[in-house]
Parts: C-alpha cells; structure tokens; sequence
C-alpha cells in the first residue's frame, strides 16, 4: 500500500464515529491492483518457463537456445533493451 493509502486508513483512527465505507474502498482498491499485479506476474513465469524448456543441456553461449530465441523474438535491436522495472499501483 501507498503511503498516501495508509495516511488516509490512519485518519480514521482519529475519527472513530465516522463511516467506514472509505477504509473498505481503499482496501479493494487495493485487492484489485494486487489481483492485476499477479496476474501479470503468472504470465511472466509461464513466459520465462516456456523460455526455459528451450535449453535441452547447457553449452557455450554462441549455442545457447536461450539466447538465439530471445534474439529472434527481440522486436526491435534500435529500440534498447527491455527492463522490468519495479512498479507499483500507486502511480
């Protein structure tokens, strides 16, 4: 959770009469971003197995199954190289 997700659980600590609603709206807001993220993770694992199953025995990187998928499959060389980046719901 963000920072600003947890301030905004906080302030109803300090308000205890008022309406919980907001607190189980964030909290699915949540759920939903988590739902989304391991879906995209488990398509990354199935990539990355399938990937995988492509090397029958280790050799010399100049054989490497691996390497020679991953260049034929490579969309774009001007493009740079694609970088899995640490994201968040968040943002």
């Amino acid at each position: 959770m963000s920072l600003e997700e947890i301030g905004a659980l906080l302030t109803f600590c300090d308000e205890p009469t008022r309406n919980c609603k907001a607190v189980n709206d964030v909290l699915d807001e949540h759920i939903h971003h988590v739902d989304q993220r391991l879906e995209e993770l488990q398509r990354l694992a199935r990539d990355l197995k399938q990937l995988r199953s492509v090397c029958r025995s280790p050799g010399t990187a100049e054989d490497c199954r691996i390497l020679r998928s991953l260049r034929t499959d490579a969309p774009s060389t001007t493009a740079g190289p694609k970088r899995h980046g640490r994201r968040t719901h968040a943002g």
